[in-house]
């Protein structure tokens, strides 16, 4: 009798064992598939976002003229548009999820057979990270590059000086964004200025080889 009770309990002790460690290896089971399957989404360049680097298109040529009737001329390439994709997401630590951030680009370059220095490229670009969080976009000529932050939120750049209207040539701009080089301390460059719109992408620039300024013809 005492017998048959100690069996009962040893076998239920066993049982209880067996279905603890069912339940362990299930629950990891569970873990690691809901660490390994997640995925996120990172939006590309849609509307509003890659207009501001749709002012030129490929094989359009971009020309400027100074006051003397010099002119300085660059060939733009197909842009470089980054689409949404999705991320798969590995396994973090500890039993958690790790994504890598999201990271799209879009970009357009221009070529002239003019050079400053070893450069001879007009290029603007942007770049967008992490939801919600600031991007940012530049425009460059020759050796200058403006680099401004972007908020993806209200699809403008933030903390730069805007200059609500600009002439250039007998033409009047609006809404101009402008970078310049600080020249007591970088002597060297070719480019001082560039000035940049979003209707028409860069619209002039100070050239130190001929000392003038070059704007859109």
């Amino acid at each position: 009798m005492i017998f048959s009770i100690f069996t009962k309990v040893f076998i239920l002790f066993l049982l209880t064992l067996i279905l603890l460690k069912m339940y362990r290896n299930l629950l990891f089971a569970v873990l690691l598939l809901s660490a390994c399957k997640h995925s996120q989404d990172c939006p590309g360049f849609v509307g509003e976002d890659a207009s501001w680097i749709a002012a030129y298109h490929n094989g359009d040529t971009a020309k400027f003229i100074n006051a003397a009737g010099s002119k300085i001329s660059f060939v733009m390439s197909a842009p470089s548009i980054d689409p949404s994709y999705t991320e798969e997401c590995g396994r973090g630590e500890p039993m958690g999820t790790y994504c890598k951030p999201c990271s799209v680009d879009a970009n357009i370059y221009g070529s002239s057979d003019t050079m400053r220095g070893n450069t001879k490229h007009l290029s603007m670009g942007m770049h967008k990270g992490e939801e919600r969080e600031p991007g940012s976009m530049y425009f460059e000529v020759f050796d200058i590059t403006g680099i401004l932050s972007f908020d993806y939120q209200t699809h403008l750049p933030q903390g730069a000086t805007v200059l609500p209207t600009l002439v250039l040539g007998g033409t009047t701009y609006q809404d101009v964004y402008s970078a310049e080089t600080d020249t007591t301390h970088h002597s060297n460059v070719f480019v001082s200025k560039i000035y940049y719109n979003k209707q028409y992408g860069v619209l002039g620039f100070y050239d130190r080889t001929s000392h003038s300024l070059f704007y859109r013809e």
